[in-house]
């Protein structure tokens, strides 16, 4: 007796962060050097898909597929992705999990793009004037600029222990 056998595609998979929480499109923002556990969550599919994250070509490290469905063939299957430390170089990048059950079909997938909140690479207190020279005594204004922070930084200007109300952001 001849057996037919069905292929089945898993669902979409769907992510979701160290919370819980659902993501779809971008992460909630991150700050560097916090670390980042994503969740891909697939049901259905027959075989078993296998799951795996991407970036770019690129398959990276990630636990063991966890079956969720605790034995049965259909029920949900996960694998989580750890990224221990964040840095600026994550800002924007994308991550992809796939679930596969055949090499005759396409797999399926849900993609989220990292997003996060920098710190200033630096800070710099200049004359507004570049020709102008500082003399004691002598009133002169002074701009403070700040690059490389998202978003951008929020400049204060203090003066013996008290905030100045008159600076103007520029």
């Amino acid at each position: 007796m001849d057996l037919l056998s069905f292929l089945v595609p898993p669902g979409k998979p769907t992510i979701i962060d160290g919370s819980g929480v659902r993501v779809e499109g971008a992460t909630r923002p991150y700050e560097e050097g916090q670390s980042l556990e994503l969740t891909c969550i697939v049901h259905g599919g027959h075989p078993a898909p296998t799951l795996s994250w991407w970036r770019g070509t690129q398959q990276l490290e990630a636990t063991d597929t966890t079956d969720l469905g605790y034995g049965q063939s259909k029920g949900p299957r996960s694998r989580k992705l750890h990224m221990a430390r964040l840095s600026r170089r994550h800002l924007h990048e994308a991550l992809q999990c796939q679930a596969s059950n055949s090499n005759i079909s396409r797999p399926v997938f849900s993609s989220v793009t990292i997003d996060m909140r920098l710190r200033p690479l630096y800070a710099a207190i200049m004359p507004l004037d570049s020709g102008q020279v500082l003399s004691a005594n002598k009133p002169i204004q002074m701009v403070c600029q700040s690059a490389g922070s998202r978003p951008p930084a929020k400049i204060t200007w203090w003066k013996d222990g008290l905030r100045l109300d008159n600076a103007q952001q520029m």
